[in-house]
């Protein structure tokens, strides 16, 4: 006798499975008979409802359940789509998660009155439910509990409540009202970023008197972070001189709060505090705040009023983006700290002061202030950043104060002294046509010309060590560059976007990196002629599709496999130099194999080449054992593997559109990634005669199976037929001798 005979019985019942536990006394409904049963009466003597009890019973549409049910499982009534109503008596004092999750007709439920969780996903999808009333024993309400509850409206919250899981009440778009009975509870609930119920209803009651206006308790020190997110029907919030700290997010997206008194002793207005607060006009930062946060009135679009006092020392990123109502800003002079993008976005903005003490200031903090015509620069000032991306431009004027040594402005362009670094070039030089560097400068920082469209010529002197992240980025007018030999780091789309580039010369000792997307764009680059100390990144010239001719020189030694994707480029010669190619993408856990959207026609390798070596145009390694690449556009309608490779690549014949037969050999141990993707394949032929033992790493899932016929050795086609991946094949056909 095992244990389950020693402990446990079944119930008899006739539509139900039913076990008592001998030791215990309790008894569990396992499971139905019939999952096509309406309706059933739970016998009394049952104690619990298990586990996916009734799950999927779609016809259930009555359910009675007897006092003496201590629990009901998770997933009990998952599914049950028919049940319309449910009265749990107060005996339950658990139900598990899920328990009603898909219950899409239940439109009622009493809730039992002693349980104290409401469970994460209980009520999910339950979208004819009107009303829920929780009980005054609950304190946590779990995750997604009510989720998608479309038809809710009405929501009744107990003064016990503590906390509210994430999207416990997300989707339901018709929540009218949320009744409380006392409103100091509301300070004690733990709530996570997307949990507060508030946020989807129109109307708060407490004791059936609507709350317009919020009157933080005396006794509180802090306010929790959310606690009134998204609460749309809040106008006005009054906060007493005892909070000392109001976290996070407490107010963001109170579309309709249009005044707020702060406290006296606040220290720091938290991240995203009144972020979204479209109806706010007006607001006075204590004056004993140190911090305004990150994203703190971020998009607060009617915002026009901004009274700061002395003892502000930082402005986090962010703070004040999207204010498009505010004019003017006085900043004391203790700020010492200013976010990144700390006012981008502020197009009324026409006056704020520079503070005299800072030290450092990042020009893209009043990116898209299309209203600023001044900017001051103060002489503490050591460290100017500049543009953060190039989309958005500063248009005011940049004035340096006259003791500030650190900084020179020539020619309409700001350049840092002490980096001998050009910073930007001022708004009012943007429409240059030509520009020589001066010959100390050794750098060119991020984004520093971007904007310049009508930059046609731009000399750069051989003191230039760094052109920077987007330097010259969508400067669509210049048509030559000289990279002058000392020239070590080209950063990522520097001149990415330059359309009207059509040569690019290097000097002959140049020895640097060329970044991500360097020339990516530039569709007049026609040629081009790469030094042997040139080390280049990925999709260095992407989508120059006049491109036609790219020269690796001898000394080159790694490419990356995109590096002439989209370019018109149809023969590519690989020197002497070259060890590798790097079949990695950017995202490094992602492979692309060898040009895997070029205009390739043929590939040659150098004699000598230790690495690499081709056959009749087509790339593989020296020694045979891996095919790197068939070019995409050669004329070839069939290809034998050569007898030996063990590995095809990934993407190795990706693309090759005029390929009808391909032959693989038995020595082939791995067919890589994507291996023969957006091709023409009609017939694969293989000779794998344990297939089972082979690596298949791509699926052939692209290719047209249904008439693509698999051709394999004699006494096979058992195997295949069985394998994972060539099972998929229709027409499996042994390979004639």
């Amino acid at each position: 006798m095992n244990y389950k005979e020693l402990f446990y019985e079944t119930i008899p019942n006739e539509s139900l499975i039913i076990e008592k536990n001998t030791l215990s006394d309790s008894v569990t409904v396992l499971g139905v008979k019939d999952k096509t049963l309406k309706n059933i009466k739970i016998p009394e003597v049952v104690t619990h409802i298990g586990t996916d009890a009734f799950k999927g019973c779609t016809c259930l549409n009555c359910v009675v359940i007897p006092y003496g049910v201590l629990e009901i499982s998770s997933e009990a009534f998952s599914g049950c789509k028919s049940l319309i109503e449910m009265n749990l008596p107060d005996s339950i004092i658990k139900i598990g998660n899920s328990s009603f999750q898909g219950c899409t007709n239940l439109a009622e439920i009493k809730l039992p009155s002693a349980i104290e969780k409401i469970p994460s996903l209980a009520f999910d999808g339950c979208k004819s439910l009107k009303e829920i009333i929780i009980p005054n024993s609950v304190k946590n309400i779990g995750i997604y509990a009510f989720n998608d509850c479309k038809s809710l409206e009405k929501v009744v919250l107990p003064n016990c409540l503590r906390e509210i899981g994430n999207n416990a009440f997300a989707g339901c778009t018709n929540l009218n009202s949320v009744d409380i009975k006392n409103p100091n509870f509301w300070f004690d609930v733990d709530f996570e970023y997307l949990a507060n119920p508030c946020a989807y209803t129109k109307h708060l009651f407490c004791n059936n008197v609507e709350i317009c206006s919020v009157s933080i308790p005396d006794n509180i020190a802090v306010i929790d972070k959310y606690i009134f997110r998204n609460c749309k029907f809040i106008t006005k919030i009054y906060i007493p001189s005892s909070v000392k700290e109001i976290k996070d997010g407490a107010f963001m997206g109170c579309t309709n709060l249009e005044s707020i008194q702060m406290p006296e002793n606040l220290i720091e207005i938290s991240e995203a505090l009144f972020s979204d607060c479209v109806s706010l006009k007006e607001i006075s930062i204590p004056n004993h705040v140190k911090k305004i946060g990150s994203n703190a009135f971020k998009n607060c679009i009617n915002l026009q009023t901004v009274t700061i006092s002395d003892g502000l020392i930082q402005i986090g990123s962010n703070a004040f983006a999207g204010c498009k109502a505010l004019n003017h800003l006085q900043l004391p002079d203790s700020v010492c700290d200013i976010g990144n993008k700390a006012f981008v976005g502020c197009e009324s903005l026409e006056i704020i002061n520079t503070p005299e003490s800072l030290t450092e200031i990042s020009l893209s903090c009043f990116e898209g202030c299309t209203s600023l015509k001044k900017l001051y620069i103060p002489r503490k000032i050591e460290k100017i950043l500049g543009y953060s991306d190039s989309k958005q431009n500063l248009t005011a004027d940049i004035f340096l104060d006259s003791s500030n040594n650190n900084f020179v402005i020539t020619e309409g362009v700001l350049i840092d002294n002490r980096k001998s670094a050009i910073v930007l070039v001022l708004p009012k030089n943007k429409a240059m046509q030509h520009y020589s560097i001066p010959n100390w400068v050794k750098e060119i920082s991020y984004y520093a010309f971007v904007g310049c469209e009508s930059l046609q010529t731009i000399d750069i002197p051989n003191s230039v060590i760094k052109i920077g992240f987007g330097a010259f980025q969508n400067c669509k007018s210049l048509q030559y560059l000289d990279i002058p030999e000392n020239v070590k780091e080209i950063g990522d789309v520097a001149f990415a976007g330059c359309e009207s580039l059509g040569s690019v010369d290097f000097a002959k000792n140049t020895s640097c990196y060329i970044g991500i997307g360097a020339f990516e764009g530039c569709v007049s680059l026609k040629s081009i002629f790469l030094p042997g100390s040139i080390d280049i990144s990925f999709m260095a010239f992407r989508n120059c599709s006049n491109l036609h001719k790219i020269v690796l020189s001898e000394g080159i030694k790694y490419i990356a496999g995109d590096i002439i994707d989209g370019t018109a480029v149809q023969e590519l010669s690989i020197p002497e130099s070259l060890k590798g190619i790097d079949l990695d993408g950017y995202d490094m856990d992602e492979k692309i194999g060898a040009f895997p959207l070029s205009s390739l026609k043929e590939i040659n390798v150098a004699r000598n080449n230790l690495s690499y070596t081709s056959v009749g145009g087509i790339l593989y390694n020296k020694d045979f054992t891996a095919i790197v690449r068939m070019p995409p556009h050669m004329e070839l309608d069939q290809y034998s593997i050569k007898d030996g490779v063990k590995y095809i690549e990934p993407f190795a014949f990706y693309g090759c559109i005029y390929l009808r037969k391909i032959t693989i050999p038995n020595s082939v141990v791995n067919i890589g990634e994507e291996a023969f993707m957006n091709t023409s394949l009609n017939e694969v032929h293989l000779g794998f005669i344990d297939v089972n033992k082979k690596e298949i790493n791509y699926d052939f899932s692209d290719l047209d199976t249904d008439n693509c016929t698999l051709f394999v050795p004699s006494g096979k086609r058992w195997e295949y037929r069985h394998h994972p991946v060539f099972r998929k094949f229709k027409n499996i056909e042994i390979e004639s001798e």
